[in-house]
């Protein structure tokens, strides 16, 4: 059951986005997806479901840096099923639900986890950083994202226990974070950095494909600056996926610095907000169907068997 704080998030996005479509002007909007491109939209959609399989890579071989073995093909099940889950909450922290669908192993797939999300969070704050470079507005977003990234790292020396006091149970023992994190090899370092940038180029791609589908070109320059100043400022927000705040942003910086009105930059931005979900529903709501036929959907909490 959705607690009272994240339903007031996601009330508090939805907001904010039927705001944007206002700012927009959407019925003026729309004019723009008569000549709407379906060849590079469809391509958009591709590389967001590719980049999804490569983050299932990421957390096969993070995984077995730990001596944890995962089929590979539940893996990419999984991936594609909390990948709507992550599009719902603040900092796409759903797709942790991968954790509980595996079934074993929890506290060695959670370090992984958190592992594979500040790798994340190291390449979005790089993003970020340029984008600062070029949108001087937004340079204190970039700023507060660094800080926030920053005390996140630093928290790592006491993850155990703030795991231990969000759960309300001594689960994780002390240095857990730590220990585990000498287990890792340099290679699996190098194959952590590689599938990541690979994650993020597939990201920067897709939404130059659906920019292109609206009959606008931008730079893979630009819209890496673009996606590390909105995703920034939608993991600030707390709003879930970051509704609302993402398209407001995007559509600003497509519209004062490429020169489009707002109704054709609000098209791009709500063009690139829907084929991710749409993509992201299919292949989530297909995954779990394959899912019930090939394996038991576990049952219980999440540590109860740890």
């Amino acid at each position: 059951m959705m607690s009272k704080a994240n339903l007031f998030r996601l009330l508090l996005g939805l907001i904010v986005f039927l705001v944007f479509l206002k700012w927009i002007n959407i019925l003026d909007a729309v004019k723009y997806l008569s000549g709407l491109n379906l060849v590079s939209f469809s391509l958009g959609c591709l590389m967001m479901a590719l980049s999804h399989v490569i983050r299932a890579i990421r957390f096969h071989y993070l995984a077995g840096e730990l001596s944890v073995l995962i089929e590979f093909r539940k893996n990419v099940l999984v991936h594609f099923i909390v990948s709507i889950l992550g599009m719902i909450t603040p900092g796409k922290l759903g797709e942790g639900g991968k954790v509980y669908l595996f079934q074993n192993n929890k506290k060695e797939l959670t370090f992984c986890f958190i592992l594979e999300k500040l790798a994340d969070l190291s390449v979005l704050i790089v993003f970020a950083g340029l984008g600062s470079l070029l949108f001087k507005d937004y340079i204190k977003d970039t700023v507060v994202f660094f800080v926030i990234l920053l005390v996140v790292f630093v928290s790592l020396f006491k993850i155990d226990k703030i795991l231990n006091l969000v759960l309300r149970r001594n689960i994780f023992e002390d240095k857990w974070f730590q220990t585990n994190l000498k287990r890792v090899s340099y290679n699996g370092f190098i194959s952590l950095t590689l599938t990541t940038l690979v994650t993020w180029s597939l990201t920067v791609f897709a939404f130059y494909l659906y920019a292109a589908s609206a009959g606008v070109y931008l730079t893979p320059l630009f819209v890496m600056q673009l996606i590390g100043i909105s995703t920034s400022a939608g993991i600030i927000s707390g709003s879930p996926g970051g509704i609302g705040v993402k398209e407001f942003i995007i559509t600003h910086l497509l519209s004062s610095y490429v020169g489009i009105g707002n109704s054709r930059a609000g098209i791009i931005a709500l063009i690139n907000t829907f084929g991710t979900y749409l993509t992201f529903s299919v292949i989530a709501l297909c995954s779990y169907y394959l899912y019930l036929k090939l394996y038991k959907l576990p049952r219980g909490k999440l540590y109860q068997d740890v």
